[in-house]
């Protein structure tokens, strides 16, 4: 009989860890961002290029449902900011490229960017309304401001953050944190000529990331809580009927 309700239990958990995993799948949203995104043209019908070279597409919309306090990303991918005529470049992953850094100057209500590695992966929060002057502060993301190594961030509305791979140099995920107000969210890149000045520089952008967004909180974060604790329940009680079992 022990056995029985035990084997019962284990099921139980099982259904609940599956129950767990449907609610990620279901939150779990796949976006495809090319190196031309051009993050400084967020909340617009068609790209900008203030500094020249190129303005590039688009950057990557997703919605911002009522209730999502933060996103949670994970990026790869190969992307380079130097593909001129084709000549190939040097490609590298979502954080960014160790050629050189990237400073790029604030420009239509959205804020500048700072990184000690080019083309990097970045995000921007804005409400319904059209980005406008005068644009936040802007984040310093170089190894003497912030760095990539935050286990959370809270980027104003019209703030552009770094999010590279949404991972730590240690393998832990990254938070961020959604602004009051906050309706949507793009993903593209920041670039400019020469790597210091106004956006512009995506002509010669190529390559693509693949990035997947999680809102948190989202659907399995409460069953995976209960599964948690109903594990812990059975596995208790599976030490405990082996203590009570008879020594032969």
């Amino acid at each position: 009989m022990k056995t029985k309700l035990l084997t019962t239990r284990i099921l139980v958990v099982l259904g609940l860890i599956l129950a767990f995993s449907a609610g990620r799948a279901a939150a779990l949203q796949l976006y495809t961002v090319p190196a031309t995104a051009n993050i400084y043209s967020a909340g617009l019908s068609s790209p900008v290029a203030p500094g020249g070279s190129g303005a590039g597409t688009l950057p990557v919309f997703i919605p911002v449902s009522a209730g999502q306090s933060a996103f949670q990303f994970a990026a790869s991918g190969s992307i380079t900011e130097n593909n001129w005529g084709g000549s190939g470049g040097v490609y590298h992953g979502p954080d960014g490229g160790i050629i050189a850094g990237v400073t790029v100057y604030g420009y239509g209500g959205l804020s500048g960017f700072n990184s000690d590695l080019c083309l990097p992966l970045a995000g921007v929060f804005l409400t319904d309304s059209a980005p406008q002057d005068p644009a936040p502060p802007s984040l310093d993301f170089s190894s003497q401001g912030l760095g990539l190594d935050f286990l959370t961030l809270s980027p104003l509305i019209g703030q552009v953050f770094f999010i590279g791979d949404g991972q730590t140099s240690g393998g832990l995920t990254q938070i961020f944190n959604t602004p009051a107000g906050a309706t949507r969210v793009y993903l593209g890149c920041p670039d400019t000529p020469f790597g210091n000045g106004y956006p512009g520089a995506y002509d010669d952008n190529s390559g693509t990331l693949n990035v997947g967004v999680m809102a948190v909180p989202e659907p399995g974060i409460g069953v995976f809580s209960i599964a948690l604790a109903a594990l812990f329940l059975v596995r208790r009680q599976a030490g405990s009927a082996r203590e009570r079992l008879p020594i032969k």
